[in-house]
């Protein structure tokens, strides 16, 4: 295993979001960490990503809307133009001109989240002005999703209800088999921690920090590589989530 390499990063650029949403344990799993990633942090996530050599794809969101970072436009910039980069967002917030701009770079994925009736106003309007490559919905929010889906035209891709590793109740057990996750994909957090995935919002699970470990030497470590040979069942975190996470 120890050839494999992430091809995805999701770096958490901000923790604010103005979701309202019942399945998503936002505050508890935020609590203590940076509101914004410093600058410096940042640059050298993107440094320790280039030098891996490895990525594809960069998500920026995490436990928060990348939309609520008013530096978006600027953190677009930096990402090397070769990769593709993901937004995931509520839309619930006004945007600027720069922000549509840098929007059209690219791919927006709209969450089916829970929001306050002035938030959902916005995002009606914001839905005109941005170009959405999906909408997301957890399962109880499905109707909504169809609705937003239909009215932008935008594919709608429905997921169960998650326990987020314990932290909210979820029906489901715990799947066989091993994640690609942890081993396909990193998560980083605004302080520049590794954690094992989105679903380890908390950090809990931490791996390594990019400020001090390139990501060839967090992926090398043993409790890394674990996760891509032992079942999900034997494995910290692993063993009471209810994500499918795409398991082989």
């Amino acid at each position: 295993m120890r050839d494999v390499m992430p091809l995805l990063a999701q770096i958490e650029t901000t923790t604010c979001c103005v979701g309202e949403c019942s399945f998503c344990p936002h505050a508890a799993v935020t609590q203590g960490r940076p509101v914004l990633m410093p600058m410096d942090t940042f640059v050298r996530v993107l440094q320790r990503i280039k030098e891996a050599g490895t990525f594809e794809t960069v998500y920026l969101f995490g436990n928060g809307d990348p939309f609520c970072d008013v530096r978006l436009p600027q953190l677009v910039q930096l990402v090397p133009q070769k990769l593709r980069v993901v937004l995931y967002t509520t839309l619930g917030m006004r945007l600027t001109h720069e922000m549509r701009m840098v929007a059209a770079r690219c791919s927006v994925i709209l969450s089916a989240a829970e929001l306050s009736a002035e938030r959902q106003r916005v995002r009606a309007e914001n839905m005109q002005q941005v170009v959405v490559s999906a909408v997301h919905a957890i399962e109880p929010m499905k109707p909504l999703g169809q609705m937003l889906a239909k009215e932008i035209g935008a594919p709608l891709w429905v997921f169960p209800k998650y326990n987020w590793l314990g932290k909210v109740d979820a029906p489901g057990a715990v799947p066989q088999g091993r994640c690609r996750r942890p081993l396909h994909d990193m998560y980083v957090l605004t302080d520049g921690t590794v954690t094992l995935c989105c679903m380890d919002g908390a950090g809990e699970h931490a791996r390594g920090n990019l400020l001090n470990e390139s990501v060839a030497e967090i992926w090398a470590k043993a409790t890394t590589q674990q996760y891509g040979t032992e079942l999900r069942a034997t494995l910290p975190g692993c063993n009471v989530c209810t994500c499918s996470g795409e398991s082989v």
